[in-house]
């Protein structure tokens, strides 16, 4: 098969694939921050952002997944809000461990069974549920807490929350366990085909309601052990938006596609998340005006989001066929 120059599709593109893997983002970004924040790499501050990572790993994680099978969830950051109000609420806190954290993680799941349900069930675009049901699970957090329509919502602090060694050897475990699976079971081929190939699960039999059904209370699952995870002072609360939004970032960025088929945890999400943990670390600490945060934020968005489109340009079929020649 003969070509012209002008009949290939992404020559350039093909040529710098390796420049968009996670890995590669991620050297470029602490070189960066290296180069601009020299104290960015002390033990100590290393240590607490991971720490204040945990969160958005799970996060980023459990999004992952749900995106590998071709769907999404823009709800995390509002069912992490909501968790974390019920978590604060005193009937709640005076419960005993084991109760009080099957009532946490039952919150999230619960969230997750109606998501699946809309998305499964009633045939509702994963975007449209999830997306509308974030604000009423952020109206209900803020009904419950009382709390004011301001901008923000508050996440509330937990009761007792978690040391730093305890957050960090958690997510690691929670995370090692998530690729295991995703390598190692059926699981992972069966996301990445419904997500690329639906049509095959289906002629193949296989049920994706309850798949589906499954991925929404995975993510809810997921959302609730954030908020578990995570114990933020006053001075660090952040819209369910911000939770929302650079989750999604992170997934894109580690390397998961809007189209589905693509992703992994590690090191896919871990690296995505610290790629935008580092990018928000070098935000100014100062009081800025509230938009500059959300512009920021939209920014590293839109930069995901055309690597992912740079990404599923230079894979496409036919790029592939071109390579094959």
């Amino acid at each position: 098969m003969n070509h012209s120059d002008r009949d290939r599709p992404s020559d350039r593109t093909g040529r710098a694939v390796w420049m968009l893997h996670p890995a590669a983002l991620l050297a470029f970004t602490w070189l960066v921050t290296a180069a601009l924040q020299p104290a960015f790499f002390a033990p100590e501050n290393f240590a607490l952002m991971l720490a204040r990572s945990a969160p958005d790993m799970i996060l980023a994680a459990g999004l992952t997944v749900v995106l590998m099978a071709g769907r999404i969830d823009l709800s995390l950051g509002a069912v992490m809000g909501l968790v974390a109000v019920v978590a604060s609420s005193p009937a709640v806190a005076a419960a005993p461990w084991p109760l009080r954290m099957a009532i946490l993680l039952g919150t999230g799941a619960a969230c997750g069974v109606i998501h699946g349900w809309l998305i499964g069930r009633r045939q509702i675009p994963a975007f449209l549920a999830t997306g509308s049901l974030f604000f009423v699970w952020e109206a209900l957090a803020r009904a419950l807490q009382g709390a004011s329509t301001t901008v923000c919502l508050p996440v509330a602090s937990l009761p007792h929350p978690p040391s730093t060694a305890a957050v960090i050897a958690t997510t690691a475990g929670l995370l090692l366990a998530g690729q295991w699976v995703l390598t190692h079971t059926i699981c992972g081929p069966r996301l990445r085909a419904l997500g690329s190939h639906p049509e095959i699960i289906r002629r193949a039999g296989l049920p994706t309601i309850p798949l589906t059904l499954g991925l929404l209370v995975l993510s809810g699952t997921a959302a609730a052990t954030a908020a578990l995870l995570d114990s933020p002072s006053p001075q660090t609360w952040h819209p369910a938006a911000h939770h929302s939004l650079s989750a999604l970032a992170a997934a894109l960025l580690g390397g998961a596609r809007l189209r589905g088929g693509h992703g992994s945890i590690i090191p896919g999400a871990i690296a995505g998340v610290l790629i935008v943990q580092s990018l928000i670390s070098y935000w100014p600490t100062t009081p800025t005006p509230a938009h500059a945060s959300c512009l920021g934020l939209g920014l590293l968005l839109a930069a995901a989001l055309s690597i992912d489109s740079l990404r599923h340009y230079s894979t496409s079929p036919y790029e592939e066929l071109w390579r094959r020649g």
